[in-house]
C-alpha cells in the first residue's frame, strides 16, 4: 500500500525525473518493509540496533536486483505507453 501511495503522489506529472523518483522510492519502501519481517523474526539477526543494520545490509544485493527489475519495468511501461500516446492520441488525456 505504501509503494501504491508514493507512486500516486510522485506520479501526479509524468516525467523520467518523477519516474525514477518513484521507482527509487518504492525499492526503499520495499527494502524496510521485507527486511523488517526478516528482522522481526528473531532468527538470523539479534533484537538489537546493530542486528538491524546488518539485515539491512544483508538484503543490499536483493534490493539492487529489485531497483533493477523495477527501472526495466517502469522504462517499458511508461515508455511504451508514451509511444503509445503518439500513435493513439485518443490515449492523451485533456
Amino acid at each position: 500500500v505504501l509503494m501504491v501511495v508514493a507512486g500516486k503522489y510522485l506520479l501526479k506529472d509524468v516525467s523520467v525525473k518523477n519516474v525514477l523518483l518513484s521507482a527509487l522510492a518504492i525499492t526503499v519502501i520495499h527494502w524496510v518493509i521485507a527486511d523488517m519481517g526478516v528482522f522481526s523474526g528473531g532468527i538470523l539477526y539479534p533484537a538489537t540496533i546493530s542486528g538491524w543494520w546488518t539485515c539491512m545490509a544483508a538484503a543490499i544485493l536483493f534490493e539492487r536486483n529489485f531497483l533493477c527489475g523495477t527501472l526495466l519495468y517502469v522504462a517499458i511501461m511508461f515508455g511504451s505507453f508514451e509511444w503509445m500516446k503518439t500513435e493513439y492520441p485518443s490515449l492523451t488525456m485533456a
